[in-house]
């Protein structure tokens, strides 16, 4: 829609136009993208929280490959003072990146979550890893998130990315990603700890995939109310959940409460809200929202809308 009304508001002779909307710096060029970054809020904000940022040596991606952060308060020796002061310092570093992040870099998600978790333990583990996602940051804040044109449609197409690291959290919780597009443009990103310890990856695939529903409906609901007509799919990289999903099989789950969002997700599915659609693992751009990749992988998940 905010891309219609830039269409309509620019002069037909002029085929590119720029525009600062809250801190959003939009490039539009008529019948080609829209690309959404915040270069000028990153040099702005970043030398302000007091790190030492390099200019040459850029990290590739936001965090160490494979690393899971394993922090506790326990290894913290700090006076009460020293602690409230680091925690301060800490809490300042995750809200800009939070901010940046939800707002158009939404591949850094999953480190900003995992930093969010750990706010109250400002231990040198915890700040090693703001620091990598701070000059990240700052190395590639040109960055933009792209939106290509789109072919025309009588259909809007409303898509949900899931994925699951099943075990991978504290307490043997899973991390869960979320990538919401419209017409194969991503609108935005979500990277969760779930609060349930599964116990199988069909379980953690499930649960994510129940998650995505109700703010895809949500969005349905909105994109119809406009007057548009709208098809909802859900895509994962887990056969077994479709499985589920699509037949009125759910033998293979322990408990009920599984079984209930099984069951719930089926009538769903019968009703035609949404379709249950296989996206191969490799190819799963969710992925980079629930695990650290190695830069091969993460650099690929990027392609085409991270430019």
């Amino acid at each position: 829609i905010y891309t219609l009304s830039l269409h309509d508001a620019l002069p037909i002779s002029d085929l590119y136009a720029r525009y600062d909307i809250l801190g959003l710096e939009v490039e539009y060029k008529r019948y080609d993208s829209m690309m959404i970054g915040m270069e000028k809020t990153i040099v702005d904000k970043l030398p302000c929280l007091g790190l030492t940022l390099q200019g040459k040596r850029a990290p590739n991606i936001p965090g160490p490959p494979g690393y899971i952060m394993e922090a506790s308060k326990k290894d913290l020796t700090l006076t009460k003072e020293e602690f409230n002061s680091k925690v301060h310092h800490l809490q300042r570093i995750v809200g800009l990146l939070s901010y940046i992040s939800h707002k158009c870099r939404l591949e850094m998600s999953y480190y900003v979550n995992v930093l969010a978790q750990h706010t109250l333990f400002p231990s040198k583990e915890v700040f090693e890893l703001a620091l990598h996602c701070i000059q990240y940051l700052w190395n590639t804040k040109n960055k933009k998130l792209t939106w290509k044109r789109a072919k025309v449609s009588n259909t809007i197409g409303l898509h949900a990315i899931t994925d699951a690291s099943h075990g991978s959290q504290e307490k043997y919780t899973s991390q869960m990603g979320h990538f919401y597009q419209l017409n194969g443009h991503i609108l935005f990103a979500r990277s969760s700890r779930s609060k349930l310890s599964c116990v199988s990856s069909t379980e953690a695939e499930l649960n994510a995939v129940f998650t995505a529903v109700p703010r895809l409906e949500s969005l349905r609901q909105l994109i119809q109310n406009l007057g548009f007509n709208c098809a909802s799919t859900i895509h994962t990289d887990s056969k077994t959940t479709i499985s589920l999903v699509t037949t009125t099989n759910v033998a293979k789950l322990r408990n009920r409460f599984f079984g209930t969002k099984a069951h719930r997700l089926q009538q769903m599915f019968q009703a035609s809200n949404f379709q249950v659609e296989y996206v191969k693992t490799g190819d799963n751009t969710a992925d980079i929202l629930t695990k650290p990749l190695q830069v091969k992988l993460f650099t690929k998940h990027l392609e085409g809308w991270m430019v």
